[in-house]
């Protein structure tokens, strides 16, 4: 009897173990990668800045304007559209120390300088730029 019940367990435990095994598989990969410091990371692409674009009044700029970021040579260049509601997502998982201008015709360019874009064991952290644009004095 005792031999019939070591059987049981026996057959029991064998069924488990490759269910056992799936799911630490499963488990170890079920996130897309990790960082060097062993923290999982996700797949997402996180902008290093967001740019908004607005009048002095707050309102959305929302087409006609160009946006330059530069960080030493390296530089990214957008044109506003319509489409984004005036925001820009820039420098995706690039850290740096970026320049920031805004041009519009009718109003003063728009520049932020030194703008430092950190990153964390997995992504950048994302800065926040308000581009408030003033209108341009009359000549």
């Amino acid at each position: 009897m005792d031999r019939n019940l070591l059987k049981m367990r026996s057959f029991r435990a064998d069924r488990w173990i490759p269910l056992m095994a799936c799911i630490a598989i499963v488990s170890s990969t079920a996130c897309s990668s990790s960082s060097p410091t062993g923290v999982a990371c996700t797949d997402v692409t996180v902008p290093g800045l967001t740019i908004t674009v607005q009048n002095a009044s707050g309102a959305a700029i929302t087409d006609s304007a160009s946006i330059s970021v530069t960080d030493g040579s390296y530089k990214e260049s957008y044109n506003l559209d319509g489409k984004t509601g005036g925001v820009v997502n820039a420098a995706l998982e690039r850290p740096g120390t970026y320049v920031v201008i805004v041009h519009k015709e009718g109003f003063a360019p728009y520049e932020a300088d030194g703008v430092v874009v950190t990153k964390d064991a997995c992504h950048v952290r994302t800065v926040q730029v308000l581009a408030q644009l003033q209108s341009a004095s009359p000549s």
